[in-house]
């Protein structure tokens, strides 16, 4: 027989690479801005139905960004030991009604050493990237805590982590079972505009 994948979780996973990847592409927009930040016009159709200043799309398109990335870490078994060192938890750290990828046949938690590795980036910066990431969701986003101090490069780590986190869920999830997600947000090129045709979570990104 078969094996019964839950298709629910592969769904709501490609839900989240693609709430990742829309925040990166925010997040290159900022970078962009060497002056003042355009105005931000949202049509539903030619309908313009919002209007106002673009931070109200980039600060939370990055911010649920950041919230999607600790679930999918957090899915793989994986947590910050520190603000720049990861560790992997153990089956028994899981609360009831926690979905883990061990629960999928065929899959299982892969270490920080497999995490942190095969990427374009040094494995030292991508751990330093996902620990950040998961520190900036704890103590950044998820409480009201004074714990959590922006600095100089955090830009930089988040920017890694957007890429390298879609690519892990490829790795560790869809490569092994050989399932594809169905694409769910798709881009018009613009000459003007940063890249985004890989914003689709039916799409493979590449492990960076």
């Amino acid at each position: 027989m078969e094996p019964v994948y839950p298709s629910a979780e592969f769904d709501l996973l490609a839900y989240r690479v693609d709430s990742i990847k829309v925040g990166r592409v925010a997040l290159h927009h900022m970078a962009n801005w060497e002056d003042a930040a355009p105005p931000l016009r949202v049509y539903f159709g030619d309908k313009l139905v919002i209007d106002g200043s673009p931070y109200g799309f980039t600060n939370t398109a990055i911010e649920i960004a950041v919230i999607h990335s600790r679930a999918i870490m957090d899915f793989l078994g994986i947590k910050a030991e520190s603000a720049d060192r990861l560790r992997q938890i153990s089956a028994r750290e899981r609360k009831g009604g926690d979905a883990g990828i061990e629960g999928i046949p065929g899959l299982r938690m892969p270490s920080v050493a497999e995490v942190i590795n095969g990427h374009e980036v040094p494995p030292d910066q991508v751990q330093t990237a996902l620990s950040y990431v998961l520190y900036m969701a704890n103590k950044g986003l998820a409480h009201m805590t004074s714990g959590f101090i922006p600095k100089d490069g955090d830009h930089v780590n988040a920017d890694i982590a957007f890429r390298v986190i879609p690519g892990l869920v490829w790795r560790c999830v869809f490569d092994p079972l050989g399932i594809a997600p169905k694409q769910r947000v798709t881009a018009r090129p613009r000459e003007d505009a940063i890249s985004t045709s890989n914003v689709a979570g039916g799409e493979r990104p590449p492990v960076t």
